[in-house]
């Protein structure tokens, strides 16, 4: 499907909610961006109405919506630390954002962690299929240790392995979590193990998922089927 703005402008392909189109620029690799300079890639970029949007707090922008627009690491973390005053913002959905054409690093992860810490506005956090490693994994995870709003968080599809022993060791003092998703995270038995036992602690979590990780125990694979209440 091809995507034009109100002005018939190409904005690319895929299938966006009408509302954010204003957000974000398409360019062409090599053409001059708003800012003067050439696209390094082709593809979304976010624009100065977002970072407005976001900075002066406002009230009317309370679903920050960035998914599937293929940002890279170095752009997801300016964006979401243009979020670091607002408290208008009640949902994060930052899913599939992986970069064609770089590595993703964890510059973004590390700038989420303190804005999940402070915030008591969101409410609901949508990161999968963003490949965020595991340094990023821990610091997101000692950032909810602090957070008493966020109810709904998906971490789907993405490489916690060891370090989903920081979700379990979060989840161990975070009581206002109900809803987790940690499909497809690499996840061995010792580690999935720690998380199991750590939610058997936890009287928040009514939902939890946990399928196609790389545990061999038919008994952890079980568990890690999840539950809900």
């Amino acid at each position: 499907m091809v995507m034009l703005d109100k002005d018939g402008k190409f904005q690319g392909t895929g299938t966006y909610p009408e509302w954010t189109m204003k957000y974000f620029d398409f360019y062409f690799k090599g053409h001059t961006m708003a800012n003067g300079q050439p696209a390094d890639h082709t593809g979304y970029f976010p624009n100065k109405a977002l970072f407005d949007a976001l900075e002066s707090n406002d009230p009317s922008f309370t679903v920050l919506d960035c998914e599937n627009r293929a940002l890279d690491d170095d752009v997801m973390c300016t964006v979401i630390s243009a979020m670091k005053d607002n408290t208008s913002v009640t949902e994060l959905k930052l899913a599939r954002n992986l970069s064609h054409w770089n590595e993703q690093g964890d510059r973004f992860g590390l700038a989420l962690a303190p804005i999940l810490a402070k915030s008591k506005s969101l409410t609901k956090v949508d990161l999968h299929n963003n490949d965020l490693h595991e340094k990023a994994i821990c610091a997101i995870a000692e950032g909810l240790k602090y957070n008493k709003s966020i109810t709904w968080l998906n971490l789907e599809d993405n490489l916690a392995r060891k370090n989903a022993k920081d979700i379990g060791d979060m989840l161990k003092v975070n009581s206002t979590l109900t809803w987790l998703n940690m499909n497809v995270n690499q996840m061995q038995d010792e580690e999935a193990l720690y998380l199991l036992d750590c939610l058997k602690g936890s009287k928040s979590i009514k939902h939890f998922t946990a399928f196609n990780n790389g545990a061999i125990s038919k008994d952890v694979r079980r568990q890690l089927r999840g539950f809900s209440a």
